[in-house]
């Protein structure tokens, strides 16, 4: 139960949140309307840095227990029922008392918290009946067939991590696998250390070195040598959870159709706010994997875990090998669903990777994976619109509006929210349709969260993100679409690695 030291922090903490947010608001608006130089006095960022530091002095409940998940679950559908009342409800009556020029505005408003609301009944639908089908899949301790998987590792300037790494395979709970490194023509230690690394663990490791090439060449170099009906792709700064490939492989048994399956990425370094934020954002990019699970159409196969039948990816020919994209996880998926084939996501295969720890990787590593899934869905859309199955077209009208058409309304009404905050006598109905529009977040936030300790941070956290971070990314986002559009040069902007904390080695 929550005791009263959480209620009262959680109450202090909103308290200066909110202080903050109408401090920040008449200081714009005086600005706007004196044109003065003004001195907030109290400053948001410092409240959000005291914010952080807070939650890590307290134990939030884990109230999401088996036993209240079904309760829980009926709290946030009818929290969602209201939201939609409410916002019916406000939009009607401010409709009816304002002028014309206003009413259009609304209109927007509205139909964009609508669509917001229609993705939000779609994805958490869709991860309902994904919890279903979960617990009707075969239970791995019941398990008795065990096909060989190839671990195909390519690495690239990985000496931080690498030799973290490779001890970590040794967690690895399945009788028949082995793992096939491959340095990419590394410019400092990596395939010196991943040698010393393999001598020091009793396991199947197999290391090459290759003239640099790109990650594609070296999972093509790794595939040749592979000798397991399976294939699990991961990144040389990846970690595996124990069961990750008894919980990938046993889709396959009963379904020949399905090609791969998706696993769970998870942020290890979360000891600064940035990787906090990226932690959610990958938690919520897998809680919108689940929709599409259902219907065995996951869009983009994540390069630190996806796990393949080699037969398929041999039938492609490979992964692309013009180097013509930079996301060669997004161009075999792409591939892979053009040929009809099915692909899922799985909550147990679980894979931990070091996050960039600064904005400045944070920008050229979204900016990459922004480029690339527009340049894969560029170069394959003929291939999905000419396809014999229609759900081919299907997908590439979802990939169409939810990579490209979305990112651009939702930054383009953002503008408007505030444009109508500031600069019109409607901004009491803006400031209920844009907090209409971020409850719809909060809610999906409640429930991508679900399986999380300390799940109130976590939702806390997801607050902050959305406002914030989420739209810094959006921001990146259009200019990466921008740069592609004119054909600006780019190139492939190696992170460099730290190496995990030691916190999260201990994770």
């Amino acid at each position: 139960m929550c005791n009263i030291g959480y209620v009262k922090t959680l109450f202090n903490r909103t308290l200066l949140d909110f202080t903050d947010a109408v401090c920040l608001r008449v200081c714009i608006k005086t600005f706007c309307a004196k044109n003065n130089k003004i001195l907030c006095m109290f400053s948001f960022a410092n409240r959000v840095k005291l914010n952080t530091d807070l939650s890590h002095k307290f134990s939030f409940p884990d109230f999401y227990l088996p036993e209240n998940r079904l309760k829980v679950n009926s709290w946030c559908y009818f929290a969602a029922s209201m939201i939609l009342c409410f916002g019916l409800g406000i939009s009607y009556l401010l409709i009816t008392s304002t002028n014309e020029q206003s009413e259009i505005i609304l209109l927007v408003l509205m139909g964009y918290s609508g669509l917001s609301f229609v993705r939000m009944c779609f994805y958490i639908g869709g991860s309902v009946k994904y919890a279903k089908l979960s617990k009707e899949a075969l239970p791995i301790e019941s398990m008795q067939d065990f096909p060989f998987i190839s671990i195909l590792v390519p690495a690239y300037n990985e000496g931080a991590v690498i030799a973290e790494v490779i001890r970590n395979y040794s967690v690895i709970n399945y009788p028949f696998f082995e793992i096939i490194i491959v340095d990419d023509g590394s410019k400092d230690d990596t395939y010196e250390a991943a040698l010393a690394g393999a001598s020091k663990v009793d396991l199947n490791i197999l290391v090459f070195r290759k003239e640099n090439g790109g990650k594609a060449s070296a999972l093509n170099f790794a595939l040749e040598k592979a000798k397991g009906e399976f294939v699990l792709c991961m990144d040389a700064d990846s970690k595996l959870a124990p069961d990750t490939l008894k919980y990938g492989v046993r889709h396959f048994f009963n379904n020949p159709n399905l090609a791969a399956v998706a696993g769970m990425v998870k942020v290890e370094n979360t000891d600064s706010l940035i990787g906090r934020m990226q932690y959610l954002d990958y938690l919520f990019g897998h809680f919108q994997k689940k929709s599409l699970s259902v219907l065995k159409a996951v869009t983009i196969v994540p390069g630190p875990i996806g796990l393949f039948r080699k037969s398929d990816i041999e039938f492609l020919g490979g992964y692309e090998r013009e180097n013509t994209t930079y996301a060669e996880d997004t161009e075999l998926t792409f591939k892979l669903l053009i040929q009809g084939k099915e692909i899922i996501c799985e909550d147990g295969m679980i894979s931990y990777t070091e996050a960039p720890a600064n904005y400045v990787d944070l920008y050229r590593q979204r900016y990459r994976w922004t480029r690339g899934i527009f340049q894969a869905l560029i170069k394959n859309a003929q291939g999905f619109l000419q396809s014999d199955n229609p759900r081919s077209q299907v997908i590439f009208i979802f990939l169409l509006w939810e990579q490209i058409i979305f990112p651009i309304i939702d930054f383009t009404l953002l503008l408007v929210f505030i444009f109508c905050y500031f600069f019109t006598p409607i901004e009491a109905v803006a400031s209920f349709l844009l907090l209409y529009v971020y409850a719809i977040d909060l809610i999906m936030a409640v429930m991508a969260t679900k399986h999380e300790k300390r799940k109130l941070n976590w939702i806390y956290q997801s607050v902050l993100s959305r406002f914030f971070y989420s739209n810094i990314l959006l921001v990146w986002k259009l200019s990466a679409f921008y740069d592609e559009w004119i054909a600006r040069g780019m190139s492939w902007d190696k992170l460099v690695r730290n190496g995990f904390s030691k916190s999260c080695s201990e994770a």
